[in-house]
């Protein structure tokens, strides 16, 4: 999801089309969905793509939904997107680019440590936010495959902050998993 805004799409295609190509080389068989919210964006994205092809990409007009809810991840510029992604409960990676003296004036007078809205709603960062000079197609396929190649349920997306104690639920290797409590933090744990 590069954004919706004209200057999002600028920011961040081209980067999120490297990203992709990443980890084809990883996961060959991976598929890559991207939404547009209007012709004008389909139009920007369609010429990038032309510029950057990447194979096994689809470029769909609206359908975020259904788009997230066939997903195993998700790489969205910061904003509601990321909301609705985590409304899916899909492992995610927040990503913005702006203009460096945008990014020194936010860094200098900020009042809150956090871009994503829910680490930002949770005052917790367990959504990884990969800003400005982090967010290169090298670092992003890397924390991207991290959390795919991750078979607790944390990999699936669901964050071992925000779930209770008392859950037992299956990862991706099928094995079963819990929440265990070490002081302030919390990790899953394979149940043997």
């Amino acid at each position: 999801l590069p954004g919706s805004r004209m200057g999002e799409l600028k920011a961040h295609t081209d980067t999120l089309l490297e990203t992709a190509q990443n980890l084809l080389e990883v996961h060959p068989d991976a598929k890559f969905l991207i939404p547009a919210t209007n012709d004008k964006n389909v139009h920007f994205i369609k010429g990038r793509i032309r510029n950057n092809p990447t194979k096994n990409l689809k470029l769909i007009k609206g359908k975020v939904d259904e788009i997230l809810s066939s997903s195993n991840i998700a790489i969205a510029a910061s904003g509601t997107a990321s909301l609705q992604i985590a409304l899916h409960k899909k492992p995610m990676i927040i990503i913005y680019k702006g203009s460096w003296i945008s990014y020194f004036i936010w860094k200098m007078v900020r009042l809150i440590p956090n871009v994503s809205l829910p680490n930002i709603l949770l005052n917790e960062n367990f959504v990884p936010e990969m800003l400005q000079h982090r967010a290169t197609p090298n670092l992003l396929s890397e924390k991207a495959c991290k959390i795919i190649n991750d078979n607790s349920p944390n990999g699936l997306g669901f964050c071992e902050k925000c779930t209770p104690l008392n859950i037992i639920m299956r990862g991706k290797d099928k094995n079963l998993w819990k929440i265990e409590k070490s002081g302030k933090t919390k990790k899953w744990i394979k149940v043997n």
